[in-house]
């Protein structure tokens, strides 16, 4: 019987140092880019668990995944989003996206904002949601502009307001998934009640 590993990453900087990647700008916030990944290689199964918040955004990620009775490529712009301690499990044939965004957040990034208050009552986070969120090319755009915009922010001098921009840029994002994720909520419910007929 095959052993599982954990691997615990507790911090930003723990991130960047399993993904040989340089070390991030801000301790608390990074935004990568699948692009930049180094080849990953599972030797095992592997349970990971992580202490903050991720939103990834893979736009080509050589893999299909099964939602009930559909199955969807996921070579459109598929969005997932983690709480921190959720666990998720990488298997040996796991291949990671080639292109696309990931952004890790700190809890303690989003201390005393209106926006750490209410996160947790996104209920994307929720281990409840079982599905990835599958994107039109005009809602990737709106998302991709974030990220962008995020980028941006991040590659200049920090000051008084970098946090506040980087919050409202986050927020701005979560409430578009906010939407689409109701509108997919929607769609799926339409599907499944035509499966059932």
């Amino acid at each position: 019987m095959e052993t599982t590993k954990t691997v615990h990453i507790q911090s930003i900087s723990q991130l960047h140092q399993l993904l040989q990647l340089p070390k991030p700008r801000h301790p608390m916030v990074s935004l990568t880019r699948f692009e930049d990944f180094p080849e990953i290689k599972i030797e095992q199964r592997t349970r990971l668990l992580t202490d903050f918040y991720q939103v990834t955004l893979k736009t080509e990620c050589p893999c299909k995944i099964q939602y009930g009775q559909s199955t969807f490529d996921f070579d459109e712009g598929v969005m997932s989003c983690f709480a921190p301690r959720q666990v998720s499990f990488i298997d040996k044939d796991f291949v990671p996206a080639k292109a696309g965004w990931q952004l890790s957040i700190h809890p303690d990034f989003l201390r005393n904002s209106s926006l750490g208050g209410k996160i947790k009552s996104y209920g994307y986070f929720d281990y409840a949601v079982n599905e990835a969120l599958i994107l039109s090319d005009d809602e990737q755009q709106a998302i991709e502009t974030i990220f962008i915009q995020l980028q941006k922010e991040l590659s200049l001098p920090i000051d008084n307001f970098s946090q506040l921009v980087w919050i409202a840029n986050i927020e701005l994002m979560l409430t578009y998934c906010d939407r689409y994720y109701n509108r997919q909520f929607i769609t799926r419910k339409t599907v499944s009640n035509e499966l059932l007929n």
